[in-house]
């Protein structure tokens, strides 16, 4: 039986932190895992003690980056996802599963900079690599592939709709729909019907998405959210202005109240808010 220190509880606690979608709680929580002489403890609360905690500081480095990205501050994750490859690519090698993962996230923090064709390279040799290596697992696989679809989507490629109706397909066939990474998938998908104008079959993705998240996620994720904010600009799109202002108010309102009136995502959903009421006044 294996006891956990303090360090342990404390990671697991970034670690929730960052699936709820809690931001600033996982960034500072990482932040103190990082800083943490290597060896010691983090205890709840008062001084540190030495223990034998063994720390994983890429994983540590890539979780801070993820909370990072979620707060906006890609240039930071950026950073914080380089040194993370660097490690795991001197540690397990350039074609481990854990390096390929960091490879595909750093591709899409710099992707969020608009540095598009350095991005596009990174994911496809994150995919190339993954595809090569037997030692990533199909989940892994699925996560790597979805930096590439992701960059297609947001530069408008001509392929991207082929790619992401195949990704949706791998991770509903490899993972299942109650997995996380199928999500992210169909969400995606929802983006680019959207992007194409296919605004009914994108409303009816986006209902049965919504209908997912807010069962296993909650209502006031920031990823539930920003499909909320996507289905909105669909029933826009689509001539339905009363409707999703509506539906665009509501979520703003949720977002400013739980995640507060500063955070990425509720800047986010006041964007898409101004776009759909400015139309109605």
């Amino acid at each position: 039986m294996t006891l956990k220190t303090d360090f342990d509880r404390a990671r697991e606690q970034a670690e929730h932190a960052l699936r709820k979608g809690r931001f600033p709680e996982a960034e500072q929580l990482y932040t103190a895992l990082i800083d943490a002489p290597a060896g010691e403890d983090i205890p709840a609360g008062g001084e540190r003690q030495q223990d034998g905690a063994h720390r994983d500081l890429p994983a540590l480095l890539e979780g801070h980056a993820l909370a990072l990205y979620g707060l906006a501050r890609y240039q930071d994750a950026e950073a914080r996802l380089r040194d993370a490859l660097e490690r795991r690519g001197a540690a397990d090698g350039p074609m481990a599963a854990a390096t390929l993962s960091t490879m595909a996230r750093l591709a899409e923090a710099v992707g969020e900079q608009r540095r598009w064709t350095e991005a596009r390279e990174l994911a496809r040799e994150a995919k190339r690599l993954a595809d090569l290596s037997p030692d990533v697992t199909p989940e892994t696989r699925v996560s790597i592939s979805l930096a590439l679809p992701w960059l297609l989507v947001r530069t408008q490629d001509d392929t991207a709709i082929a790619q992401v109706r195949a990704l949706v397909t791998d991770a509903h066939f490899i993972l299942g729909t109650d997995h996380p990474h199928c999500w992210a998938a169909r969400h995606l998908f929802v983006q680019v019907l959207y992007a194409t104008g296919a605004y009914e079959e994108a409303e009816l993705e986006a209902r049965n998405l919504l209908e997912l998240r807010n069962e296993r996620q909650g209502p006031v994720h920031p990823h539930t959210l920003l499909l909320r904010r996507d289905l909105a600009l669909i029933l826009h799109a689509a001539g339905r202005h009363d409707e999703a202002a509506e539906l665009i108010t509501d979520t703003c309102a949720a977002g400013e109240d739980t995640l507060g009136p500063e955070h990425p995502c509720t800047a986010h959903l006041r964007t898409a808010r101004t776009a759909i009421t400015e139309q109605l006044s």
